[in-house]
């Protein structure tokens, strides 16, 4: 009786609403990440309405005080997309990202949409990990932060040898999860103990916080330091603590029905994770089959093996290498990937597949004398199609990729790396392509690090080559002396051009489509400097940067080019750096090849104050940021306004980001998130904007068995005098029953004003045993008329051991 009117609470709770949270996107309909911590990895996952339509999806991330935005390729699997923040890019208060989603017919999708400019780009709050230090009077011995014990295995174990003399230490209150537990612990001098013979009582399977608080001889409270560990089943404990031999098996396999707006889709997939470790050597097998998997698209089908020591790793199948960001970085590679790292010598190298062949399609055929000027007219084989040239539909060539950096040092004090990078179009891969291209990145980078890396420089240059049509093949002595020379084509010594074209002719196509022409302008130059100083909780760093306007290294998908000038970052922790204080400021310019009629200046300021009070207080950060960016022409110049290019607009932004979590009654999570930006376009075109979103999630955890959520959302943006707003409410739960053999989700999130769109999702999971379960999956969306309403359905089952 009691668990059936647990169902039917859930069931009300879930459809009494009628409204419900949802962003305008077509692909994405979720994004979630773990909790982030400065100079760590940070990972982001998007859960796709659908992933049938979809080609490619690139995240661009900015770190505060910075306004160029890093790209990096998601792994998509199934419905989920994820990818991975290097921590280098991860520092305080919060890093800023959006979405482009590139599909396979071409058409790409911004989420937000309108974001960086015209809309305010997602939030990532990044905190400081909290260490014990000096300065800390309460210090957890065990358990020990995030750790995991079994129910019965809760030890408590505290030292206050550094509390203040003012302390009165017999005073001391102890609490397990708001629950007052000093008359049960023991304070001997400077050690607090909870003996297992005062607490019996097995710990829930969940989260839990113990705190401690001292007080002073006057009975007021003087210092208070709390701590999260985690109780799980007592065979997951036991397999923590099995670190010299350890596997994994994931398997999980899926069968589903989309019924889309322009089209329907059936397909299966299969997912294999595989994973062992013996000693200090690990391996690791990832192998993702899907009936999507077609020629004429780029790999559907994902694998991985990842094989590795403390010394040694390998992977081959579809990875993404990470070198000198100027090299490599952010790039999906199918091929081998391997580092040795002996310490006082290590060596990188990836080889391997970065675009496969995509055969094109003839449309029409001509003679000589009627072809058309196109670039999609292309020679043809006279003798097999009839005629000498043709229309085609363009088709994309293999692109392999060689990239080999030695380094030395093991980069705590000193690190001293040379990159070299090579990638060329395979000319006979496919029968109608054109401009096949060829690249070539040579580089350098420097790390060294003083007094245990509180004074860190770091450095990085790279000069590229690109060949932009090798069809022609090299450039001979005859066709130099024709295009370069005085009153020539291209100007220059041709004999100078004929010794360029014997040295790097070894390396690279040299013809008359390579650039640069003339490395002496540096077009292709790229260079970052960076020095970093962190004594007395006060993080400084400056950084410079040049960038040539030609420069390019086929192992980025982007690269912010034309563009030189500095930024400075300052963090000040204070209050046991549980308080941060950041200010940037960066100013850059472009046009350094003066390539173009005028030069324009893009100036940035940001700040910021974080408050991690860390027991009893909600997290805070509050930012304002000012972007301009002006040219030096002038609006009045009858040039500028033929051409539309004068430039003058400032954009303020402001954002306010809270998190709490708490227990009122039940335990709750809360996150509250506003984002305003006003732009002011001062240019001919007068393109203002105004741009708010206010994001409340709240989560509820009723029982072990119920949790429920409830996230409403405005969305309000004006741009060039037009309005574009919309409202939206997500609601709903999870709830187990059956011996938690049974777990049924449901959500309701409608959205309504300008964009309109109800989206309901429901899913059924049953575990026939603990490690293998069957999920049945519907979502259903009503879109705004004449747009069809779409349906998903879907039956996976997965196996864990």
């Amino acid at each position: 009786m009691r668990e059936g009117l647990r169902v039917l609470l859930f069931l009300l709770l879930l459809f009494s609403f009628n409204v419900a949270t949802a962003q305008p996107s077509d692909v994405i309909s979720s994004v979630s990440t773990e909790k982030v911590y400065a100079n760590q990895p940070a990972k982001i996952t998007a859960e796709l309405y659908q992933s049938a339509t979809v080609a490619q999806i690139l995240l661009f991330y900015k770190a505060f005080g910075s306004s160029e935005f890093l790209s990096s390729e998601m792994l998509i699997v199934g419905n989920t997309a994820s990818t991975i923040i290097s921590a280098d890019n991860v520092s305080v208060p919060f890093i800023e990202y959006y979405f482009n989603i590139i599909m396979k017919d071409g058409k790409e999708e911004i989420y937000p949409a309108g974001a960086p400019f015209n809309a305010n780009p997602f939030q990532l709050i990044v905190e400081e990990k909290y260490e014990p230090s000096l300065y800390e009077e309460i210090i957890f011995l065990s358990p020990l932060s995030s750790e995991k014990i079994s129910p019965t295995g809760f030890f408590l174990s505290v030292s206050i040898y550094r509390a203040s003399l003012a302390v009165n230490r017999s005073a001391t209150k102890v609490f397990l999860d708001e629950t007052e537990i000093t008359d049960k612990v023991l304070i001997s001098d400077d050690i607090i103990i909870l003996p297992p013979e005062n607490y019996t009582a097995e710990l829930p399977i969940g989260k839990h916080i113990v705190k401690v608080i001292l007080f002073d001889t006057t009975g007021i409270e003087h210092y208070t330091s709390s701590l999260m560990f985690e109780v799980v089943s007592a065979e997951l404990a036991d397999d923590q603590r099995k670190k010299d031999y350890g596997y994994n098996v994931n398997l999980a396999g899926e069968s589903r029905h989309e019924n889309l707006k322009n089209a329907k889709y059936s397909f299966n997939r299969f997912t294999a994770n595989l994973s062992g470790n013996y000693g200090a050597f690990y391996s690791n097998l990832l192998l993702y089959a899907t009936s999507e998997e077609k020629p004429g698209l780029q790999p559907q089908n994902r694998f991985l093996i990842n094989l590795g020591s403390d010394w040694l790793k390998l992977s081959y199948g579809d990875n993404y290498p990470k070198f000198p960001s100027l090299i490599m970085d952010g790039k999906r590679l199918r091929g081998f990937s391997g580092n040795l790292m002996l310490g006082s010598f290590n060596l990188q190298a990836s080889y391997g597949e970065i675009n496969r062949p995509v055969e094109g399609n003839l449309l029409q055929t001509f003679s000589r004398a009627d072809a058309k000027l196109g670039t999609n007219i292309i020679e043809i084989d006279s003798a097999k199609y009839g005629q000498p040239f043709g229309q085609v539909m363009l088709a994309t060539y293999k692109r392999q990729i060689f990239a080999v950096r030695p380094y030395f040092g093991a980069g705590e004090t000193f690190q001293l790396g040379f990159s070299y990078l090579h990638s060329k179009d395979d000319m006979n891969s496919v029968e109608f392509g054109a401009r096949p291209k060829e690249n070539v990145v040579l580089g350098t980078d420097l790390f060294i690090g003083i007094d245990e890396q509180r004074m860190m420089l770091r450095g990085q240059a790279a000069f590229s080559l690109m060949n932009n049509d090798i069809s022609t093949g090299q450039l001979s002595d005859k066709l130099i002396d024709s295009l370069f020379g005085t009153g020539k084509s291209f100007g220059g010594d041709p004999e100078q051009i004929k010794t360029l074209r014997d040295i790097a002719g070894k390396f690279i196509t040299v013809n008359q489509f390579i650039s640069p022409l003339n490395p002496l302008e540096f077009p292709t130059l790229a260079a970052e400097a960076m020095f970093s100083m962190n004594y007395f909780g006060n993080y400084l760093r400056a950084t410079y940067l040049y960038r040539g306007n030609d420069f390019m290294s086929f192992g980025q998908n982007f690269t912010r080019n034309d563009i030189q000038g500095i930024n400075i970052y300052d963090r000040l922790g204070i209050i046991q750096n549980r308080v941060f204080l950041s200010l940037g400021y960066e100013r850059l310019s472009d046009n350094l090849q003066k390539t173009k009629i005028t030069t324009t200046t893009f100036e940035n300021f940001d700040a910021s104050i974080s408050l991690f009070l860390r027991i009893n207080f909600p997290n805070l950060t509050i930012g304002y940021s000012k972007y301009s960016s002006k040219n030096d022409l002038s609006p009045t110049d009858p040039e500028s306004i033929k051409r539309m290019s004068y430039i003058d607009d400032i954009t303020n932004r402001l954002s306010f980001t809270s998190s709490y979590d708490f227990v009122l009654g039940i335990r709750h999570k809360a996150m509250l998130s506003v984002l305003t930006s006003a732009r002011e376009d001062n240019s001919l075109s007068n393109s203002d904007g105004n741009y708010t979103s206010v994001i409340l999630n709240l989560q509820n955890q009723w029982d072990r068995s119920l949790t429920t959520f409830f996230n409403p959302s405005i969305n309000l943006s004006r741009i060039s005098n037009k309005n574009f707003d919309y409202y939206s409410i997500s609601v709903g739960g999870r709830y187990r029953l059956l011996d938690d053999k049974l777990e049924l989700t449901g959500m309701l999130n409608p959205t309504f004003g300008d964009f309109q769109r109800l989206v309901v999702e429901t899913i059924a999971q049953y575990f026939i045993l603990k490690n293998f379960s069957v999920n049945l999956y519907s979502r259903y969306i009503i879109n705004q008329k004449p747009i069809k309403d779409e349906t998903t359905i879907g039956l996976s089952t997965k196996f864990e051991l």
